[in-house]
């Protein structure tokens, strides 16, 4: 529970800076005779701000839900490693620990960052499959990039 919490802290603090860095954005080359912090005064009091402040706790508050996910991949984890390693790397991750059947993948710096620190991905052994667990846009991607790889090697090598 409390991961969830830190990835909606974390979510909601993003869209606050992005509503900020729009509504900076518009009083610097508007040219509005008014300071930043008073258009955000008048922009949250007025009603498309109050929709804006209630769209973004919804959001963050559902974010954990939708922005994580885990997917499996048929193959082996000791069969298929250099296919996974490959396929982690192209992404831009790398192995940083393997214990317990479980091997943790950490993003580089720009992937940390664009991730907001939660681009941490999890890859096990569950029966026949592969499984991999982290944030959305990236597991899918490395899944469905994993599966490929798996399948030629799999035709190549019979």
């Amino acid at each position: 529970m409390g991961r969830y919490i830190l990835r909606s802290v974390k979510y909601f603090v993003l869209m606050c800076v992005l509503v900020v860095a729009l509504l900076w954005l518009k009083v610097h080359y508007a040219q509005l005779p008014i300071s930043l912090g008073d258009y955000v005064w008048l922009y949250l009091h007025g009603t498309n701000g109050s929709m804006a402040a209630v769209m973004i706790v919804v959001l963050a508050l559902t974010y954990p839900r939708f922005g994580f996910t885990k997917r499996e991949v048929a193959g082996s984890t000791e069969r298929h490693r250099t296919q996974l390693l490959n396929a982690m790397e192209l992404a831009g991750y790398s192995l940083k620990s393997e214990a317990d059947g479980v091997m943790v993948f950490r993003g580089t710096l720009m992937v940390r960052l664009g991730a907001l620190g939660e681009e941490r991905i999890e890859v096990r052994q569950v029966g026949e499959y592969i499984e991999l667990s982290g944030l959305r846009r990236t597991t899918v991607r490395i899944a469905a990039r994993l599966d490929s790889y798996i399948q030629n090697y799999e035709r190549s090598n019979g």
